[in-house]
């Protein structure tokens, strides 16, 4: 990995090439859903497994507490109306649809500056371990710290998704 990247760039791209692996978006959105996760400090569990760094259930707090804000007054209320012009105007496709890409955009923002949050929150960031360790154990444990006990077996069928 180039260290010359900037974090929020490096964690934002981590964070698109984990989402598009097959069964993760579901999972996390699933998680979203039942257990009111958020998506970007899960990818953020994942990602700080990547570069050697262990979260606890105090970090993982203190992440949620910095992005609490932005979360309920943009990510969440864009999320809302993308929604409801995808459910709601669907007989207006074509005419809501480049609102809804507009809106989409605009919500992908608000998830990126998300992140720069959660990253503030929890700075410094190591650089990647060079020799690395099995990743896979620390990510299951930061995950763990987050998502709790009762997510075990969801946490390891997403691991496997991830590889």
């Amino acid at each position: 990995m180039d260290e010359t990247i900037d974090p929020v760039d490096g964690f934002w791209t981590f964070a698109l090439r984990i989402y598009a692996l097959p069964e993760v978006a579901a999972q996390m959105l699933d998680w979203q859903e039942r257990r009111g996760a958020n998506v970007n400090l899960a990818l953020l569990c994942l990602w700080a497994a990547e570069r050697g760094r262990s979260l606890d259930r105090a970090a993982c707090d203190r992440a949620e507490r910095a992005i609490a804000g932005w979360h309920a007054a943009a990510v969440a209320p864009l999320r809302g109306l993308r929604r409801r012009l995808k459910a709601d105007w669907a007989g207006l496709a074509r005419t809501a649809e480049p609102t809804r890409h507009a809106v989409l955009a605009a919500e992908l923002e608000a998830e990126r500056a998300e992140q720069a949050l959660l990253l503030s929150a929890l700075a410094p960031w190591p650089a990647p371990e060079a020799r690395r360790s099995p990743i896979r154990p620390l990510a299951r444990a930061n995950l763990l710290a987050y998502l709790g006990r009762a997510a075990a077996a969801e946490i390891d069928a997403l691991l496997d998704a991830v590889g």
